[in-house]
Parts: C-alpha cells; structure tokens; sequence
C-alpha cells in the first residue's frame, strides 16, 4: 500500500505550510525533502545556490534524499521542494512509494505574497541597472515546468482559500485515501 502522501509544485504553492499542518493533524512525520538534500552537502555550499558546484551537490543530495525516505516505514508526509520531481530519478521513486499530489496555486498570488515578505534576495545587475526579484524569478522560471508537475501527479490539490481551508481540505482528502 502507498502510504507516502507527496506534495509537489512550483515554490510559494503551500507544499511546505499544508504539509506541516495536516502531519500533524494525522499524526504522521512530516518529511522536507529539500532541508535532507542540503544537510548531505558540505557545510560550506549549503548556502550557495548559484554556484555549478553546489546546484550538483544539492541535486545529488535530493536523490540520495529521495532513496532514503522510501526506505522508512510507515506513512508520511513529504514536501518534495520544486526540483525533486522534475528529476526523473526522484520522480520514478516518487511514483513507486507514494501518492503525488500536486498542490496548485494562482501564480499572481504567489508573487503578490512573496513581494510583501520583508526580507528576500534582491539583486541588481552591474550593467544594466535592472533589479531582478530572485524568488519571484525562481517562481516564473518553475511556472514553465507546471505541465511536468501536472503530469506526475495523481491528484491535482487547489490552494486557493485561506490555510486552514486547505489544512482542512487536505486532511480530509488524504483521511478518505488511507481507508481505501
């Protein structure tokens, strides 16, 4: 029996703030699958998103993630992060051990969110003067992959109420597939 409830989609969705409610709410483990992939990389590139060398190692470190929670027993939550299910070796895992559920989000509420977060990476290009929003960057850029994420899931989850709506919702929905 598939045990394992998976969350994915495009960062600023709510895998992270829906999954950490609802575990607790049945009681299961909540698993952050980006947090594992980081703590496997050297302390020193932790922190570096930009750099060839520690996109590897956190890439590298989500599969190994990947591999490791497939082996616990049990059920579970696990908040995929954006990049895990656009691996294909994380997403055949991800579709052997659990339920994937796409948790989906009107990207201009994403953005209207994130750009009201008082601390986040603004950058200023050197040559042209433009300033560029890192995460809402990051959000537009994985926007593209949305029909990968609609692909692999076997649920489809609309976070567009409040948190608890979805909170309740969620755990409603994951209550009726663990009697099946």
């Amino acid at each position: 029996m598939k045990d394992k409830y998976i969350l994915i989609g495009i960062p600023g969705c709510g895998k992270s703030t829906l999954g950490k409610r609802v575990a607790e709410n049945l009681d299961i483990p909540f698993i952050d699958l980006d947090k594992m992939a980081r703590g496997k990389m050297d302390p020193e590139h932790q922190f570096i998103p930009m750099s060839y060398t520690s996109t590897s190692m956190f890439l590298n470190g989500l599969y190994k993630s990947m591999i490791e929670v497939s082996k616990l027993e049990g059920p579970a939550i696990i908040e995929a992060g954006a990049e895990a299910p656009l691996m294909p070796e994380c997403a055949t895992i991800m579709l052997e051990i659990g339920i994937t559920i796409h948790v989906t989000r009107d990207i201009d509420k994403i953005i209207a969110d994130i750009q009201k977060k008082e601390h986040r990476l603004i950058l200023k290009e050197v040559n042209r003067g433009t300033i560029i929003d890192t995460e809402v960057e990051g959000v537009k850029l994985y926007a593209k992959e949305l029909h990968k994420y609609e692909d692999m899931a076997i649920l489809l989850f609309p976070n567009d109420g409040t948190e608890d709506e979805g909170v309740e919702m969620l755990t409603k929905i994951i209550k009726a597939i663990s009697k099946q």
